[in-house]
Order: C-alpha cells, then structure tokens, then sequence
C-alpha cells in the first residue's frame, strides 16, 4: 500500500493505493478494468491476453474483431477500449499494443493504458496483465519494473491495481522506484515453502564425534545416548555419534535423525530449534512488504513503516500435521478442524515500525509466514466458521489508534508478539540459527 503524495506544484489530488501482486487466474478476478496486450492488429496471441479472451467468449472476440477493422493497424502504446466484457466479472477490457521490450517502451504502454482507464473509464479497481513476457520475451523484471514505474509516474487515481503475473516470482526481488523525486517504496514478495525432507538435510546439522579409542574430544566409553539410552560406543555398535553444532548435545546419529524427522527438528536435550516446524496455513499464500515513508505513533524514531499484506487462498480443509510435540516421543497433530470441509481464504493487512526491533519482528513474520505458522483455519470469534484466521499472532490492522483499534502507540506490541511468536516455535534463536 503506497501513501502517494503529490508534487509541489502538482495540481493532483493523490490518494490511497493498494497494489496487489497475484499469481493465479486472471479471469476469476473481479476489477472495473482488464488491461491486456495485443498485437497491432487487436490479435491477443500471449498466455494472459488469450486466456481473457477466450473467457469472455464470443460475442467479446466478435466484438474486437470489428474493433480491429475500425482501428486499420495500431501504434506502439495505442490503447483500445473494448465496449464490454460479457462473460468476465469485469467492466471493460482495455488493450494495448506493445513492440518495445525496454524498459521505457513497457513503460510508456502501461501508463497509456492506466490512463485511459482513469480519464475515460473512471475506474477504481485495475486488473495488470504483464506486457512484453509472451511472444516479444520481455525478461519478467523488466516488465514487472515497467509497471510500477507507470503506476508511480503516471499519476492517476485507483483504490487498488491488481497486477497478474504467470511467472515464478523470487522471494527476495525487491523493486525500488521514486515518485516526483521524493517517496521511495521497496516491495518483497514472500511466498509459502514446501516442506523440506529431513533425513536429507539432517547432517548439516551435526557433526561427527571421535570414540575415546581415538583419544580425541572428551566423552567417556560409557557414556550414553538421551534418546535411546544404549551406550554411545558399545563395542558392537556400528552407529555413527555426532554432536550438534549449535548445542554441542551428542546422540547416535541414526537416533537423532529419526527424532528430527518424527518428531521435531530440535535438540531432544536443550530443545534448540535446527529448522522451523511447519504449520497447516494454506498453501500457495503470498506476503508483500512495503517499506513505506511516514511516522508511527510512539516510534518517534521510526524510519517509517512496513506494511504487510497476506493473501491466502480458499480450498478444502486437511489433515495436517503441525511439527510441535508435547513430548520427544509423542508428536502431535493439529489438523484443520472440520477435514473435508471448504474453508474461505482472506486478505489481512498488519503495520510494524521500522526500527531495530520492528525490523526484527518483520523478520520473525516472514520465517513464520514460509513455514506456514502465521495463519490457520478456524472459526472467528464473530461466529463465522471455517475461515483462515492468525495462528495466534497478534498484527497491527492500523497506524493509529492504539491497542483498542489495533493499532499504535502500543508499548508492549513488540516484545509482547515475539513471545506469542515463540509458542509456535518461531524465536530469535531460530532466526539466528538459520540465518
């Protein structure tokens, strides 16, 4: 979400901007305008651009094909208004031809095409198809800079863009553009992670231990394992002893993978975390952070702010297992509540302060939003069922208002949600251990 501001000797009249990045079916959408490439003859030949096409049926493909007659070829950055998008949850569907794969000629198509939409079809929700990726192979960044660079340049006034993309997006891609000199954003895009198999990586993890035949390190040959409780060098014993890195606890090698894989990645002793556990959030989630200019009340020496936005999509409920035990031996199950049951995805928004420990926080977010911890499906205390809802963390929904509107000042926040953070197994510790 942007705070846009206006130029000093802009007669604009900037308001809130909420861009959002979205990676699935353009055509389920729902927005006032699908802006789309085509080629000079109103032909829409790319992955996005067919796909709309082909969803509004027909009578919308009829109805451009005169469109192309009247218009006897395009410019570069010539935009077309389609009079209707009939079976597309839209209200007009605008087309722009691009031949340019640079930066600045993308540039100049998006702004093209956001304008019209303003000046002509007054709308308030955007839906971005990205222009150049099809058949001009437009490297993805480019487009993707291109666009943000029309939105912040071009000045016109939505209440939200929704910018598609079909191609895998970095977690860590960060774009950086001013507006009239003066506001920088940052954006990060964060994104959900498949479970990792750890038998596999287990041995990153630890190190392997001489036996005191070796007359190396200081363990005795009686000495023996927490986890089996056999002696660590028994004569006839032919597993390997390794020690873990971080806590120096030492287990037969073979004992402490299977209580990594089985029950928890952390030490069964000190229960030091080696790996996050994994949560039962939705899968295919999406975090964006904006690095925002701006003051956050009772942080008077905040660099501004981030501002979250969570997307997480709707689906049928599962039985997931949730990797915090209760003890070594005895892993427990958090599964969805009601497993076979649709649940109903939602957006959340959450402010944190740029500062030292906000930032800290902010990282505290991410590790619990890939590993899936951050969210779960439950009921609300409204009374509505079946719904994502935070995993008992508490965000921040606005700047101001303190506690009683979700929002700052707040004193407490911080240190109060890395503890609330730590019961689901996300710490410092952790972040100090992966990072």
């Amino acid at each position: 979400m942007l705070d846009q501001h206006p130029n000093a000797n802009s007669n604009l009249k900037w308001d809130l901007l909420r861009i959002s990045v979205e990676q699935g079916d353009i055509t389920k959408g729902i927005s006032d305008v699908i802006i789309i490439p085509c080629d000079e003859n109103l032909q829409c030949n790319s992955g996005v651009a067919r796909a709309v096409i082909q969803a509004g049926g027909a009578l919308l493909q009829d109805t451009i094909a005169v469109c192309a007659l009247e218009t006897n070829g395009l410019e570069h950055a010539q935009p077309v208004i389609s009079p209707g998008c009939f079976n597309l949850d839209t209200g007009h569907i605008v087309l722009v031809y691009s031949s340019k794969t640079s930066v600045d000629g993308l540039t100049e198509c998006y702004k093209r095409a956001l304008e019209a939409a303003d000046d002509r079809l007054d709308a308030t929700i955007v839906t971005l198809a990205p222009f150049g990726t099809g058949g001009l192979k437009a490297r993805p960044e480019d487009s993707a800079a291109a666009a943000f660079k029309a939105i912040f340049d071009c000045g016109v006034v939505f209440n939200k863009i929704q910018l598609y993309v079909l191609f895998s997006v970095n977690p860590n891609l960060r774009y950086k553009q001013a507006s009239g000199g003066r506001i920088q954003r940052m954006y990060e895009i964060v994104e959900d992670k498949e479970e990792e198999d750890i038998k596999k990586i287990a041995d990153k993890f630890f190190k392997v231990v001489p036996s005191p035949e070796e007359k190396m390190g200081t363990l005795e040959a009686e000495d023996v394992c927490a986890i089996c409780y056999d002696s660590l060098f028994e004569p006839a014993e032919k597993d390997v002893v390794v020690q873990l890195r971080k806590c120096g606890h030492i287990f037969h090698r073979e004992c402490v993978k299977e209580a990594f894989t089985r029950v928890q990645v952390r030490c069964p002793m000190c229960k030091r975390w080696y790996s996050a556990p994994k949560g039962n959030q939705p899968t295919g989630s999406t975090m964006i952070v904006t690095t925002c200019e701006g003051t956050v009340p009772g942080f008077p020496d905040a660099k501004g702010y981030f501002f979250i936005e969570y997307s997480l999509p709707g689906g049928i409920q599962t039985v997931c297992h949730f990797r915090i035990a209760k003890t070594l031996l005895e892993p427990s199950s958090e599964e969805h509540p009601r497993p076979g049951l649709r649940f109903s995805g939602v957006r959340r928004y959450a402010y944190l302060p740029n500062t030292i420990e906000g930032e800290k926080v902010l990282r505290l977010f991410k590790l619990a939003f890939i590993n899936r911890l951050m969210f779960t499906v439950g009921d609300r205390e409204t009374g509505r069922r079946n719904v994502v809802i935070f995993n008992g963390i508490e965000t921040k929904s606005t700047l101001k208002g303190g506690p009683k509107m979700s929002g700052f000042p707040d004193p407490d926040y911080l240190p109060r949600v890395k503890v609330e953070l730590a019961a689901v197994g996300i710490t410092e510790q952790l972040l100090e251990t992966l990072e």
